[in-house]
């Protein structure tokens, strides 16, 4: 048993948990005695068992503050004797990959505009927050973590998975999302592209929204912006910069970072240990000619900062962004792990633990690179890769164990045939499900 506050939830009788809350550590001994740190031995220099970790979970105290808690996950850091010593120092967690600590004062009131502003303890604990309130969702415990709380969501284009996750999210912590379709409200423009009438500055609205709610999502990409590569990104830099309160992106033409963290809570679900596994994305065809970059670059951050080997996959002309490309390698450097670029699906994807192919945009057809928009050069190029299908031929070259990603909406039968999305290997709609719960950490580490 371990205890808080009044509250206590039964674990197997020979597990460890720790516990940080209000500066206390509680040790289960294994006899059923739980002990506050200050009546126990120097738990710094004593062997942990933690080998009856391995297939139990802890439910945890609902009045934790998530600023606060920090808790064991089920597994050993060392599997060879099921033993792991606590260093000196501060409490930390036990994960897959050995101990760490759970990063949780880094957060609130913090703009969530990309992966790449977040280091690896950060992007761990909104995994393991996400996880927590996916648990309480599933057993329909309350969590109302953000209670009377407002967030405003701004679409400047359509959406199903990205605004119903939100919404419900947001129903779920306790508050209320309101959305706001640019088309009826005076839209938010930047002061070059202000018009009268028609639009009303960014700076104007971040500063009058903030007055009223917790949180800006933003979604802004394509014909909102005239197709300008970039430019989606500069309207959520400029909330940023205005608000007085987080703002959250909810996909740009170079980012979408809430996309990539449900990407990443998927594969850490299914194969625990990220570590030194092989990611692939890829592209691949569609009859469209001008998705985003950013499903790609966020996917690539994320699983390059958690320690796995990526390969980037497509065909000549349908390069990645410069600057993106640079943090995914300074990532990989930095945990020891690889990026490797080739131009054929089939090679990249052999030995793969994850085969993540969609597609993207050849941004050279679009300003700022061209003087206007050139769809239809584009879709020449994409028309000579319409071979660029992720089939069972295909996913047959990865490991057995592989599983397929897309974020959804698909391009079925252009960009990944029927038998892959429905098939056993398919991944798809645990990452759509994903969403909610990813989304609901990010809110609640940054809202509350």
């Amino acid at each position: 048993m371990f205890g808080l506050q009044g509250q206590s939830c039964t674990m197997d009788k020979q597990s460890l948990t720790l516990l940080t809350a209000c500066s206390m550590i509680y040790r289960d001994f294994g006899d059923g005695s739980v002990w506050p740190a200050s009546h126990a031995k120097n738990l710094a220099d004593q062997p942990l068992n933690v080998a009856a970790l391995h297939n139990c979970s802890a439910a945890l105290p609902t009045n934790i503050g998530l600023t606060t808690m920090a808790v064991v996950s089920p597994r050993s850091p060392d599997a060879s004797t099921g033993l792991g010593v606590m260093g000196p120092g501060r409490p930390e967690l036990i994960s897959r990959e050995g101990f760490r600590f759970m990063k949780t004062d880094s957060f609130k009131g913090r703009d969530f505009l990309t992966t790449g502003d977040f280091g690896r303890e950060e992007i761990e604990t909104i995994i393991d927050v996400a996880l927590d309130l996916k648990r309480r969702f599933a057993i329909r415990e309350p969590h109302r973590l953000l209670p009377d709380m407002t967030l405003f969501m701004i679409f400047y284009g359509m959406s199903l998975r990205t605004r119903n996750s939100f919404e419900a999210g947001m129903t779920q912590l306790g508050g209320h999302a309101h959305f706001l379709s640019p088309g009826e409200i005076y839209t938010p423009a930047l002061d070059d592209t202000v018009r009268e009438y028609r639009t009303e500055s960014v700076a104007d609205v971040a500063r009058v929204l903030s007055r009223m709610g917790h949180g800006i999502a933003i979604r802004c990409f394509g014909q909102a912006v005239n197709w300008v590569y970039g430019a989606g990104q500069e309207v959520l830099e400029g909330f940023a910069k205005w608000a007085d309160i987080p703002v959250i992106n909810m996909e740009t033409d170079i980012s979408h970072p809430c996309q990539g963290m449900a990407d990443i809570l998927t594969m850490k679900e299914k194969l625990g240990q990220l570590d030194g596994k092989k990611f692939v994305m890829s592209w691949a065809y569609s009859p469209r000619s001008q998705k985003p970059l950013s499903v790609a670059h966020s996917a690539l951050l994320v699983t390059s900062l958690m320690g796995m080997n990526v390969t980037v996959a497509y065909p000549e002309g349908f390069d990645l962004d410069t600057n993106v490309m640079e943090k995914i390698r300074a990532n990989a450097e930095m945990y020891g792990r690889s990026v490797e670029i080739v131009h054929d699906m089939k090679e990249a994807v052999r030995g793969a633990d994850v085969v993540y192919a969609k597609n993207w945009t050849c941004r050279h057809f679009f300003p700022p690179e061209t003087s206007a928009p050139q769809p239809e050069e584009a879709q020449k190029l994409f028309e000579a890769n319409r071979h660029w299908i992720c089939d069972e031929q295909v996913m047959g070259l990865a490991k057995s164990t592989a599983f397929y990603m897309h974020c959804l909406p698909a391009d079925r039968n252009f960009e990944v045939t029927s038998e892959v999305m429905d098939g056993p290997q398919s991944a798809v709609f645990d990452q759509a499900e994903n969403r909610l719960h990813a989304q609901k950490a990010i809110m609640a580490l940054t809202m509350g």
